[in-house]
């Protein structure tokens, strides 16, 4: 039992599930499909995903600091046995905006108290390439857009390569919509607001070429309309029929999920019997009208295979609350000044009806919230 693969559920750290032996489904084909597309882009996807997994993918596959960890990382995998030249040439800044403190009243404190530990770790890391001198000139600057235009620049004059990723780029910003309401979240997002400035300070850095690559991810798409509207040397990938299969699993990868745990003796329901139930429950994602197959969520597959190890029955629940919608956020999308608007009614029907058809949108503004084929959307 001590050599079968752990179930890694709830797990988004690379390092570790390699390290302890968890079970990777192996996406990092895909990293030579990245660095061929455009050097900046956006991915949104539903909760739950295995987005930030990627992006520790990413950090761990271009990080300079980690090339003698490459063929213990990465020896099994597809970019191991086929590397690209930009293999471990990158200094990587990595930024979770789920740490941000969504408290309208203290997230700008919160955001750049974050921002100032992100980067300070960042020149650690990198301690070879910045003298003592310019890390403490960088981390007396008084906000986050400004270190990091400094850490960019000099990045840019020494000839360093850097790698920016960004994860739940939108998560403060939604939860601020959803909570405090639309002022509050046009004052973050539109003119000066501190979060569209660093995206203003983004922009400037690739047109100077002091960051290299950028790859960021989110939940939805009225932020990205919103904040990085100027920010248009970027490329939303969302919708790209190449990326369908980032995140999420195929049927081939579920049916070798289920295959490896049934050999391995924790599950003893029949394989064709547990993929027929999943396939019902969980499958039937499809992120572009030109993508051949559906993915399944991640989240749910581990769920299921937690809760069905060791029993000759089904999960008695086969939706993991973690998964749920946060009916707070749904509700303040049911109401414009205390009074129920348009949703209301396509959602009622939605329940009645039990489907209802419309586009994926790319992205819109949130006065756009409203549009019919919006709404569906974002649901």
């Amino acid at each position: 039992m001590e050599s079968v693969k752990r179930i890694p559920y709830g797990i988004a750290d690379y390092r570790r599930m390699r390290e302890d032996g968890m079970y990777y489904v192996d996406k990092t084909a895909f990293i030579p499909l990245v660095e061929a597309a455009p050097y900046y882009l956006f991915l949104i996807r539903p909760r739950r995903f295995g987005k930030t997994l990627w992006l520790s993918v990413l950090e761990h596959y271009y990080d300079i600091n980690r090339a003698e960890e490459f063929a213990a990382l990465f020896g099994d995998t597809y970019i191991g046995q086929h590397p690209t030249p930009e293999r471990n040439s990158y200094l990587v800044l990595r930024f979770d905006f789920s740490q941000v403190n969504p408290d309208v009243r203290f997230v700008q404190e919160s955001f750049e108290g974050y921002g100032h530990d992100v980067i300070s770790d960042f020149l650690d890391r990198y301690g070879r390439f910045f003298d003592a001198e310019e890390r403490a000139n960088v981390l007396a600057l008084p906000t986050v857009a400004r270190k990091l235009r400094t850490v960019l620049t000099y990045a840019r004059r020494h000839g360093l390569k850097t790698y920016l990723l960004i994860d739940e780029y939108d998560h403060f910003a939604n939860i601020i919509l959803s909570t405090v309401g639309q002022e509050a979240y046009h004052d973050l997002t539109h003119g000066a607001g501190f979060f569209r400035f660093f995206f203003n300070v983004l922009k400037g850095a690739t047109g100077t070429g002091g960051l290299a690559r950028m790859f960021i991810t989110g939940v939805s798409p009225v932020t990205m309309d919103d904040v990085i509207s100027g920010f248009n040397i970027g490329t939303n990938v969302s919708l790209d029929a190449r990326f369908n299969g980032l995140f999420g699993f195929s049927e081939r990868e579920v049916m070798a999920l289920l295959s490896y745990y049934r050999d391995a003796g924790l599950l003893s329901l029949d394989v064709d019997y547990c993929l027929d139930t999943m396939r019902a429950w969980y499958d039937g994602y499809r992120f572009s009208g030109r993508a051949d197959e559906r993915v399944f969520n991640p989240d749910m597959v581990f769920y299921f295979l937690l809760n069905a190890q060791g029993h000759d029955s089904l999960p008695a629940r086969l939706i993991d609350d973690n998964i749920r919608i946060d009916y707070g956020k749904l509700r303040h999308l049911m109401l414009v000044g205390r009074q129920l608007n348009g949703n209301f009614s396509l959602l009622q029907r939605i329940v009645e009806d039990g489907e209802v058809s419309g586009h994926v949108v790319s992205a819109f503004p949130l006065e756009r919230l409203l549009d019919r084929e919006n709404f569906i959307s974002l649901l």
